[in-house]
């Protein structure tokens, strides 16, 4: 912040690495295979909302400030077998944030905590829906909270699971 203060801390891990250049298209997985997808999630006894969002392919390249990388550019894609940009997970966690924020203003920006888990790819051009809600926790000077982005077909795209301090 402006006062020099951490306001955000975040460690990622990628999945995969590439030894070799492709010689095909990626193998996805099918969706319903996916830990993710299949494990229950926490029950909502809260919910905080929902928003809708259709990602495009101009919003991957401003994203990502016009780098061209296979979350921007079809070619680059296409060079690690994708058949299309791979929308940044990032992204799909920014939509996380961004209701988080509006159903929880300061605590969220303030106490926030989430861990994340990508569970499917996500395409230029798929409608997403994001939900959060409060779910029943064992902390007594914090709230439980579960948040998910699934594609409209009911793809699960992100699952999550953090805590705010209680007001």
């Amino acid at each position: 912040d402006a006062d020099g203060q951490v306001v955000s801390v975040q460690r990622h891990h990628q999945s995969f690495l590439l030894d070799n250049p492709p010689t095909g298209e990626v193998q996805l997985r099918s969706p319903a295979e996916k830990e993710g997808a299949t494990r229950s999630a926490a029950e909502i006894v809260h919910e905080l909302g929902s928003i809708e969002r259709t990602v495009s392919l101009e919003m991957c390249g401003q994203f990502f400030y016009g780098s061209r990388n296979y979350h921007s550019d079809r070619e680059a894609s296409k060079e690690l077998g994708f058949s299309d940009v791979v929308v940044g997970g990032r992204m799909s966690m920014g939509y996380v944030g961004e209701l988080l924020d509006s159903a929880l203003g300061d605590r969220w920006a303030t106490t926030g905590r989430l861990l994340v888990k990508f569970t499917n790819v996500l395409w230029p051009g798929e409608m997403i829906r994001v939900t959060a809600g409060v779910t029943r926790g064992v902390d007594p000077e914090r709230e439980s909270l579960a948040a998910r982005v699934e594609k409209s077909d009911g793809t699960v795209v992100l699952v999550a699971e953090g805590s705010v301090a209680k007001a």
